[in-house]
């Protein structure tokens, strides 16, 4: 799979398309490395309309698959110049992938799936109604 981005492409747009793919995943951008060297600092909003690559008119295409590893692809977006976080599903919460890097995106997708299944009310039994 490929992720295309370029002057004028939105945060939602990138995270769509990522999505796709991994819908227990998402990307989260920062406006700074602060996040990343391990002081909280705000995320554009995935689903955002803010744009990515304004001060440049450069074409970037970031490959990616199940097997790539979480830490790789944010390594891949840093060397570009953008602060990026994978996080994972859990439930109706995100989590920052911190200390899962190490697993594939098809593997971290799995727990987000597994961890965010809604088991429906048990059916009403005759032995429960009295």
């Amino acid at each position: 799979m490929k992720l295309q981005i370029h002057s004028g492409k939105k945060i939602g747009e990138i995270n769509s398309e990522f999505q796709k793919a991994f819908p227990f995943l998402k990307l989260c951008f920062f406006r700074s490395d602060r996040f990343i060297e391990g002081t909280s600092h705000p995320a554009i909003r995935p689903e955002s309309s803010t744009v990515i690559g304004k001060q440049d008119e450069r074409e970037l295409i970031f490959s990616y698959s199940g097997k790539t590893k979480v830490k790789k692809l944010e390594e891949k977006f840093r060397k570009e110049g953008l602060s990026m976080q994978v996080f994972r599903k859990s439930g109706r919460s995100w989590l920052v992938t911190t200390t899962s890097d190490e697993k594939t995106l098809g593997e971290l997708n799995g727990i987000g799936e597994e961890l965010s299944v809604i088991i429906p009310e048990e059916a009403e039994t005759e032995a429960d109604v009295y």
